[in-house]
Order: C-alpha cells, then sequence, then structure tokens
C-alpha cells in the first residue's frame, strides 16, 4: 500500500503526526525527521528550496507515495509553489488560513505568531496584503516558543516562557484571535489561550481537511477495507550525522501518546 510521507526539519510536525493519524487511522504514513537540516524556520529562501527539492526526490524516489506533505509553515509559503513545478507526486504544504482567522475574529484583530524567517518575507506580506484594509494584523516573532518546543522542554511546561511571548499580544487588549505560524506551536496551543483568554487558530486541522478531501475525491482514501488491520503503519526516518535522534524520537512519540509499536527506525546519512 502506497503511503502519506510528511516531512519537516524539526518536533513540531509531529503535532501534524498525530492529528493526521487520528485524522486518517487507515492510511500507511512515513514520517521523514530530517534532522541534518534543522532548523527550516532559520534557512534562507535560497537554502530551503535547494532541501526541499532534494528531499522531495529522494521521497519519491525512496517511496513512490500517494501523497508528499511538507508540514511546516515557513518552506510551505516560502519554496512550495516551485516545488511542484518538478514533484512528480501531488505535493502539499502547511498554510496559515488566515481567513479562518480573520472570520473568527469579533474584533478583525488577529495577532499572528511565525518564525523570524516568515516574519520578514515578501510571501507573508502578499498574504497580509489582502487583509490589511478589513482587520488589525500583530505580527510576532515567535522563534524562542518554536524553539522551546524544538528542545523538548515543552514537555516539562514552563509558564514564564510562554507568558513572556504572549504578553506581546495582552499589551492590546482588542487582538482575540491568534493565528499559529508554526505546527511546532500546536504543542501549546491550551497554555496560549489560557495565557491571553484569545481564540486560537490551528492551521492544522484545515490543512488534514484538505488532504483528506483530495484523498477522498481521487479515490486515494484508505477506508478500513482490510479488517485484519485496525490501522495503518506508521515508519519514523531520520536524517541526522548519529544515532542520538532516534532515541530522542523514541521517548517523545511515547511522551505525546503517538503509538510507536508499528514505528520502524532507521537512520539516513545523507
Amino acid at each position: 500500500m502506497q503511503s502519506i510521507v510528511v516531512f519537516d526539519s524539526g518536533l513540531g510536525s509531529l503535532a501534524f503526526i498525530r492529528a493526521l493519524i487520528s485524522e486518517l487511522p487507515y492510511e500507511s504514513i512515513v514520517y521523514f525527521a530530517d534532522r541534518a537540516n534543522h532548523p527550516y524556520g532559520r534557512k534562507s529562501k535560497e537554502e530551503l528550496g535547494k532541501i526541499i527539492h532534494s528531499n522531495i526526490q529522494f521521497i519519491s524516489e525512496e517511496y513512490k507515495p500517494k501523497c508528499i506533505v511538507v508540514a511546516s509553515i515557513t518552506p510551505s509559503l516560502l519554496v512550495l509553489d516551485k516545488a511542484r513545478s518538478y514533484s512528480t507526486v501531488p505535493l502539499f504544504g502547511t498554510y496559515l488560513y488566515l481567513d479562518k482567522a480573520y472570520l473568527s475574529s469579533r474584533n478583525k484583530s488577529i495577532a499572528l505568531l511565525v518564525t523570524s524567517v516568515l516574519a520578514k518575507s515578501m510571501e507573508l506580506d502578499d498574504i497580509l496584503k489582502g487583509y490589511t484594509s478589513r482587520c488589525i494584523l500583530k505580527v510576532i516573532d515567535a522563534t524562542d516558543l518554536v524553539q522551546y518546543v524544538e528542545s523538548g522542554r515543552f514537555l516539562r511546561y514552563e509558564r514564564g516562557i510562554v507568558e513572556e511571548i504572549c504578553g506581546e499580544i495582552k499589551k492590546d487588549p482588542a487582538i482575540d484571535t491568534i493565528l499559529l505560524g508554526s505546527t511546532h506551536l500546536s504543542f501549546l496551543e491550551d497554555y496560549i489561550k489560557e495565557a491571553t483568554h484569545s481564540m486560537v487558530i490551528n492551521p492544522i486541522v484545515y490543512n488534514i481537511e484538505r488532504i483528506k478531501g483530495y484523498l477522498s475525491n481521487h479515490d486515494m482514501l484508505e477506508r478500513g477495507k482490510n479488517k485484519k488491520r485496525k490501522r495503518g503503519l506508521t515508519e519514523v526516518v531520520v536524517s541526522s550525522k548519529d544515532d542520538s535522534d532516534v532515541k530522542v524520537f523514541v521517548s517523545i512519540l511515547a511522551e505525546l501518546g503517538i503509538n510507536i509499536d508499528s514505528v520502524k527506525f532507521r537512520t539516513v546519512y545523507r
């Protein structure tokens, strides 16, 4: 059976994987953790383009997947349009869905938590232009929060780190909606809600709906026809210079409640 291959450089995409397994339980999923190129959120547009091109080629040749998902918002916005021109496999990015935040905001005042690279990009500016006349948008560099998650420290929640970033939002009482601009921040969604008393929009939900819709419309969706198998298989592939990341992923997957009985680990040296 063909797999859905999801890739990113960091732990943030584990939130995407967990949601994908929950929503599409019969799909076989390969998670390519591109640790050798971590972090995507601090790479230049040119660097990201080369990395994404290389990874798509590797995944397409190695797995012949039904689709590839880039589970990171920054490269999805900066380089994925170009990647579609050479990908022979259906390619999905992870996008902001600012329209969902706009429709949810009563005050039409929204905070966007994004990486430093995305905050400075023309691509984000182009997205925001369509809304600046209709609402107030506050872009906040949440790179420190992303790194907090990436370090694994989010598993032992430290309130002060979240509240420091959220303090920028609380300075403006009109803000009533927060858009998460990194998959990493999904792990802090409840804490951000608590710290700001605002509605939080998590784009992962809408991105998975889009993938599910595509697979269903093209008759590619696994629907549990094989009753002997209760769920799809999940494999984790780590690109790294050593084996240390494998142990980290095993422990974090277990703590996140992601079933690791059917997970295979192998290190890819690239």
